[in-house]
């Protein structure tokens, strides 16, 4: 046991050593001016200074130098080269540019990325054709306790060629044309081509594009840390990758603020329509753990699109809510906890991306539904009722906001302070009926007459025939009697 803690004791020791021996380069910037320091047993890397525009070239096969950059500069430039993995520290770096990209990493290898524990870095570029304010052509890991802050006035925030890692520290990215984060080989199955959070925080707002954007085939992995997104832009997306998506741990929120974006027909280019949504997966989703929260402000908004298989495993959780059904809490005295199931068309609603749900009573929200996707993909729907009275009926509304309408629940709740109604296990079911029949916007009779009509051939008189289902009303239950006799036929 002890040549076993002594070994592992080494271990330590010499990666240790090894990190403090590494060859480090400072890069001091001070207002139009830097100043490059490279140690005299540094003979492969070669600096060129044009004001604060620092370039470094590095023809090393074998040694991995440490580049600390810090001080400030409103007009400089910070752009490396090199064939061999590097290490870029940030240490309390303030840089911008009006004409180009802020940092540019011209290396196809693995850079790390540190942020000194501590410090704040701010990063800006200007106006001009540069893809991102901080690009990397290889695959940065960043890493560290401290905080580093982009914005991209040209393209994206910040942009690698190939993987892009996340372990620690805190991005900010405060705004961008494009993508907040964007990476991508270009290559199918490539080990190469994703985005990975294992630690840290994210946080991304005030986008033109998508938060992240693993492009080209990639994937995305959130295995720890917290990742925060707002997606304000019509059409934009919080999270979008061409590949897989899989969660296994970690929280992530996405407000959705933005609408549908509609182009225009070009030529013989088609009008396209695309909605803002949280997650746009290419291929499979997988969640084994972590939390997803998906908030959806806009109601053109859309929560999830997947176009393989979604699974959900019992470890992890995935939430919707929206703001079609908000309800202020402080005006109501008493309230009463809801678990219930949508039932459309008698199949339950499993896909609740374009759905909100919420409590009616008159004209007026008595609760915001909030979708629990659960284990194995049953989702239920959570809500508070709320009330000033203790024996009033409220409505189930599900606004479907791929068509704009709110469908009401053929049952009512009966309201009872301070009680339960389903389980999250067991919940309670409601159906709506979504046969709309002549498209009113109405389920009524005048759909079981047109429905009696097209049976018939024949114009009927609505009042003799819409009690279908015999049970002496005529409402939209004999909408979905009629249908069912259709399906039969």
């Amino acid at each position: 046991m002890k040549r076993i803690v002594f070994l592992l004791t080494a271990i330590v020791l010499s990666a240790r050593l090894s990190a403090q021996a590494m060859p480090t380069i400072d890069i001091v910037y001070d207002g139009d001016v830097a100043q490059i320091t490279i140690p005299d047993d540094v003979k492969d890397v070669t600096s060129t200074v044009s004001g604060a525009y620092v370039t470094l070239i590095s023809l090393t096969t074998t040694t991995e130098y440490c580049y600390r950059v810090s001080g400030t500069s409103t007009n400089g430039r910070l752009y490396i080269q090199g064939n061999y993995k590097l290490t870029l520290q940030l240490d309390g770096l303030i840089l911008s540019n009006a004409v180009n990209d802020a940092v540019n990493i011209n290396c196809g290898k693995r850079i790390a990325v540190v942020l000194t524990d501590g410090t704040i870095n701010t990063l800006s570029d200007g106006l001009g054709a540069q893809k991102a304010c901080m690009y990397f052509k290889g695959h940065p890991e960043f890493q560290g306790q401290g905080t580093l802050n982009v914005t991209g006035h040209t393209g994206h925030a910040i942009s690698a060629k190939e993987y892009l890692e996340v372990k620690s520290g805190t991005i900010n990215v405060l705004s961008a044309i494009k993508d907040g984060i964007h990476c991508g080989k270009g290559l199918q199955n490539s080990d190469n081509n994703y985005f990975e959070q294992k630690g840290g925080a994210v946080n991304i707002d005030h986008v033109g594009g998508d938060g992240i954007d693993s492009d080209d085939f990639g994937t995305v992995k959130i295995k720890d840390g917290e990742l925060n997104i707002t997606v304000r832009e019509d059409g934009g997306r919080g999270i979008k990758c061409d590949s897989v998506m899989t969660v296994t741990g970690g929280d992530v929120n996405i407000s959705l603020l933005g609408g549908t974006l509609i182009t225009p027909a070009v030529d013989t280019t088609p009008a396209d329509t695309s909605r803002c949504m949280a997650l746009n997966v290419g291929e499979d989703f997988t969640m084994t753990a972590g939390n997803i929260h998906i908030d959806m402000v806009n109601d053109e908004a859309k929560a999830y699109k997947v176009k393989g298989t979604m699974n959900v495993d019992q470890h992890g959780m995935l939430s919707i809510s929206g703001h079609h059904f908000e309800t202020s809490v402080a005006d109501y005295r008493y309230d009463m906890q809801t678990y219930v199931s949508i039932v459309k068309d008698g199949t339950p609603i499993t896909d609740y991306a374009n759905y909100q749900v919420g409590l009616v009573y008159g004209n007026e929200s008595r609760g915001q539904g909030e979708v629990i996707i659960a284990p194995g993909n049953n989702p239920f729907i959570t809500m508070r009722l709320r009330s000033n009275a203790l024996t009033n009926q409220y409505w189930i509304y599900v606004y479907d906001a791929s068509s704009g309408r709110a469908y009401r629940a053929t049952k009512a709740i009966a309201f009872k302070d301070n009680t339960t109604l389903g389980l999250p296990s067991k919940p309670e079911p409601y159906r709506i009926i979504h046969y709309d029949i002549d498209d009113n916007s109405q389920v009524d009779i005048a759909d079981v007459a047109t429905l009696v009509e097209i049976l018939n051939k024949r114009r009927t008189d609505s009042k003799q025939v819409a009690d279908v289902n015999g049970d002496g009303l005529k409402d939209a239950l004999d909408v979905e009697s009629l249908c069912e006799k259709v399906k039969r036929k």
